[in-house]
């Protein structure tokens, strides 16, 4: 099923990334170009941060070094931090970010498919959900554009099993289990997820749970 998922993420996503971007033509005036790629304006920030993450150097002359790395990077910190890594080893900032985009929109997909089957919900409809999530509009819209917002989308799936699992599978002691919910919730955050949405959800399942 992961191989399936990978294989349909990247299908939907090459049309994307090689083909011209739907936003040179909608949005022509929030555009530049990373290696010659045509990116949208917000991704500065990430590839700035990427950069500085790298090399140690801001991304252009017009930044100090102190604007390197700035503190509105922390809201997506984690996938800048896997954008980073995968652009030392593929040598390239842009492609970096591309497998980053693809990385997590995969993960979300077979997190996806793991999370109903620990919900009970039939393998053949677990499969169906992960396949909605590989074709989400989500990673659809945002891959190619280099602002890791396909990357941050599609997290949410990732942590929401996270979460699941640090509550029902493994059972330590309460002080235990708060603290690796925390810590989770506070990793999402850092995911541009907004744990607001993971929080009252998760309290949902807990007062279902213990009346059943």
């Amino acid at each position: 099923v992961a191989v399936l998922l990978a294989a349909v993420v990247v299908a939907m996503a090459v049309p994307r990334i090689a083909g011209p971007s739907w936003r040179v033509i909608a949005m022509p005036n929030q555009m530049r170009l990373m290696e010659g790629r045509p990116v949208q304006w917000e991704s500065e920030t990430m590839f700035r941060t990427m950069k500085a993450m790298v090399t140690d150097l801001p991304n252009e002359a017009l930044y100090p070094p102190t604007f390197g790395f700035s503190t509105d990077e922390y809201r997506a910190i984690i996938p800048i931090f896997t954008a980073s890594v995968l652009a030392t080893v593929v040598g390239s900032l842009y492609w970096g970010s591309m497998l980053a985009d693809l990385s997590w929109w995969w993960g979300g997909a077979v997190c996806t498919v793991a999370l109903l089957g620990r919900l009970g919900v039939s393998r053949g409809v677990a499969v169906m959900a992960g396949m909605l999530t590989a074709v989400s509009p989500l990673g659809v819209a945002y891959v190619g554009s280099g602002n890791l917002h396909a990357a941050s989308s599609l997290s949410l799936p990732i942590f929401a099993t996270a979460i699941w699992d640090a509550l029902f599978v493994a059972h330590p002691r309460p002080l235990l289990v708060g603290m690796r919910v925390g810590i989770l919730l506070f990793a999402a955050s850092l995911t541009y997820t907004y744990q607001w949405v993971l929080i009252p959800t998760f309290a949902l399942v807990i007062a279902v749970q213990s009346r059943t």
